[in-house]
């Protein structure tokens, strides 16, 4: 039998394999923070937000490899809002409910659904379970039009390593891009140093490493040159950082 340790290991791996957003819609704030930042710990880049509406529009504008829909949306009455999301896309939709109800997951699967889960169910298990659908449809290849990002007047293309703010191409270096990506993709959500030194730097964090710090602080200063301002890129103290 495996250990903690070597489960650790594995699903840390997994996760250092996608770089595509996992997309979690959960309007209960408490489990929706813990659900993103348990995947973030296992190298997951997770975007979660509140609503059918937000979800529509981060599925239209983010190369979302998986969705995490919650059943206590309104707009999963009559499994409504997944039938929406499966016309629109192909990628696995994993629903959240509140209680098993054998109808609603039945009917789950017949409209969509990849998966069916519970809050019963620890946080480990919808990590492994997560990790377990990507690992079947992860072979997938990115579409391009998910190497553009556009967020008000900045613009990063990830083929060709390019930032631009107001039109003006501001020059950065491979980790900065990265980093930088890696932030506004995840935009309003505070990132740890934990995760972001594994995603960007490949490497654990160490309690005096400034290395992250440094990077950040010169993408900053770049960018507020160009106009932008510099509370869109905040440091939140012994925590992480944030692109808002």
């Amino acid at each position: 039998m495996s250990s903690k340790k070597d489960v650790s290991e594995v699903m840390n791996a997994r996760g250092a394999q996608h770089g595509n957003i996992l997309l979690v819609v959960e309007p209960d704030k408490k489990y929706g923070q813990v659900l993103v930042d348990q995947l973030q710990r296992k190298g997951f880049m997770a975007r979660w937000c509140l609503s059918s509406e937000e979800a529509l529009a981060l599925h239209d504008q983010l190369a979302v490899e998986l969705v995490m829909l919650s059943t206590s949306l309104p707009e999963m009455k009559g499994h409504n809002l997944l039938k929406q999301l499966r016309h629109k896309t192909s990628v696995p939709i994993v629903l959240l409910a509140k209680t098993y109800c054998q109808l609603t997951c039945i009917n789950s699967f017949l409209y969509g659904a990849d998966d069916y889960i519970t809050r019963l169910q620890p946080f480990s298990e919808i990590v492994c379970r997560t990790a377990a659908i990507l690992r079947r449809t992860g072979q997938q290849p990115m579409p391009f039009h998910h190497s553009l990002m556009i967020v008000d007047q900045l613009a990063m293309d990830k083929k060709q390593q390019i930032v631009t703010f107001d039109g003006q191409v501001i020059s950065v270096t491979p980790i900065q891009f990265k980093l930088l990506w890696t932030l506004v993709v995840q935009q309003h959500q505070i990132l740890s140093k934990d995760y972001l030194y594994q995603r960007v730097l490949s490497r654990e964090f160490q309690k005096y490493d400034r290395s992250l710090d440094m990077h950040l602080s010169r993408v900053r200063k770049k960018l507020v040159a160009a106009g932008m301002d510099a509370e869109r890129l905040q440091t939140a103290h012994g925590v992480g950082y944030c692109f808002s």
